[in-house]
C-alpha cells in the first residue's frame, strides 16, 4: 500500500482533506491507491473470489463513509486505518462463514423430528 508521507505530493493526509472537502477525483485516487493493497489483505483471508472482491469494495466504501464523516481522527495514518479495516473484514468473514460451516454440520447429525 501506499506509504503516506508528509513530504509527497499526495500525501494522506493530504487525500482525507480533499475527500472531507467532496473532492470526487480524491475519492477515486483513494481507490486507485489502495484498492490493490486492499484486495491483498483480504484475499489472505478469504478464499472465494466472489466474496474477497464484495468485502475489498466494502472496505473502500465503509473507508471513504468514514473520511467523509471525519471519523479518521489521524488523516496521517491513513494507509493503517485502510489495512486494519480490511482486516477487520477479512477477519469478520471469516468467523461468519466459520459459524455458518458449524451450524450446518450440526443440522446435518440433528436426528430427524
Amino acid at each position: 500500500m501506499g506509504v503516506d508521507r508528509a513530504d509527497g505530493p499526495r500525501s494522506g493526509a493530504d487525500l482525507v482533506s480533499r475527500i472531507r472537502a467532496g473532492d470526487r477525483r480524491a475519492e477515486e485516487e483513494l481507490v486507485g491507491r489502495y484498492g490493490r493493497g486492499v484486495a491483498i489483505i483480504i484475499r489472505r483471508e478469504v478464499r472465494q473470489a466472489a466474496a474477497a472482491a464484495d468485502l475489498t469494495q466494502e472496505t473502500l466504501r465503509i473507508a471513504l463513509e468514514k473520511i467523509r464523516r471525519g471519523d479518521l481522527r489521524e488523516p496521517e495514518k491513513l494507509s493503517g486505518f485502510i489495512c486494519g479495516l480490511a482486516r477487520n473484514l477479512a477477519i469478520g468473514h471469516h468467523r461468519r462463514s466459520s459459524r455458518e460451516e458449524s451450524l450446518t454440520g450440526v443440522e446435518a447429525v440433528r436426528p430427524p423430528r
